[in-house]
């Protein structure tokens, strides 16, 4: 059961003649950290599983049905995972599977399992691969590509794993007060992850991080990042460590940060290294808003 759709022949004929040239990798992926990879697989999850249906289930059935357009697909569903920000209801058809947000009413993510492809050399190469996993993308959210003031796309990466290759898109937002001279641009929340087969360019995973920006956040910051950081002495200070060496942390400037009640904070990302042997130890990432200086999260590494 295939779920990525075809390309059409105007397609195939454009990824003949363009070439498509775009650098990998082009912002440090520490930046992710927090908004990507480490806040949601550090929150304590719970898988419930249930033998009937919620209120929710049927709407999610019908979202995985639009973003699939395959109205007579069969699901099972699995559970509910729940997380701090959203509930994923999960499902599953052949192999396939797909989470479900229930505060976005989106499909989060969509994976499939490897079927045992017999065709060992690859059929595409990471440049034209490229152009059929953004036109997936665009595809499943075109508000996340939609024109913006002040907002730009980025590639953050795009590498060969696994007899795939994955690509990711992050949105970006140039700052409109050009005379912060502590950051230049912000990252934003939304992300969109494609991975494609190199064996036969299908789709087998697409992931996003994805809420609508709030057009009334101020995107101006009103504290300088070394005024933040004295907010985050003081906040371990009060749970008794009082010296953070100048190696330990390391700036990693403006985000847009959403909190455990989806609220969204431009805030000043910091990262503390610590060796991870220390009794103490008390590394990670913390999220200090860039306006009143309130500590948005604090994610402990280890």
């Amino acid at each position: 059961m295939n779920f990525t759709g075809k390309p059409s022949k105007i397609f195939l004929f454009l990824l003949i003649i363009v070439i498509t040239m775009i650098s990998g990798c082009i912002v440090n992926n520490e930046h992710l950290d927090y908004q990507q990879k480490t806040t949601f697989s550090t929150i304590s999850t719970t898988l419930n599983q249930t033998s009937g249906t919620t209120p929710f289930t049927i709407q999610a059935e019908n979202i995985i049905r639009n973003f699939t357009r395959s109205p007579e697909i069969n699901l099972t569903f699995t559970g509910i995972r729940n997380y701090s920000y959203a509930d994923l209801y999960e499902f599953e058809s052949g192999n396939y599977s797909f989470k479900v947000n229930n505060v976005t009413r989106r499909v989060q993510s969509m994976s499939s399992y490897d079927t045992g492809l017999k065709i060992k050399n690859e059929t595409i190469n990471i440049n034209s691969g490229l152009m059929i996993a953004e036109s997936y993308a665009k595809e499943k959210c075109p508000e996340f590509w939609e024109n913006e003031t002040n907002k730009v796309i980025k590639t953050i990466s795009q590498i060969a794993k696994d007899s795939g290759f994955v690509y990711s898109w992050r949105q970006y937002f140039v700052l409109p007060n050009e005379s912060s001279t502590d950051s230049k641009e912000i990252a934003g929340f939304n992300q969109i992850d494609v991975t494609l087969d190199a064996r036969d360019g299908k789709v087998k995973s697409y992931h996003e991080w994805y809420i609508p920006r709030d057009a009334n956040l101020n995107l101006n910051p009103d504290q300088s990042e070394e005024q933040a950081w004295e907010k985050v002495k003081k906040y371990f200070e009060g749970m008794g460590i009082r010296a953070i060496g100048v190696t330990q942390r390391k700036n990693l400037g403006l985000v847009i940060a959403i909190d455990d009640n989806n609220t969204q904070h431009l805030a000043w990302q910091f990262e503390i290294k610590q060796d991870t042997s220390n009794p103490n130890f008390y590394g990670g990432q913390i999220i200090v808003d860039a306006h009143n200086g309130q500590i948005v999260r604090y994610i402990k590494f280890g």
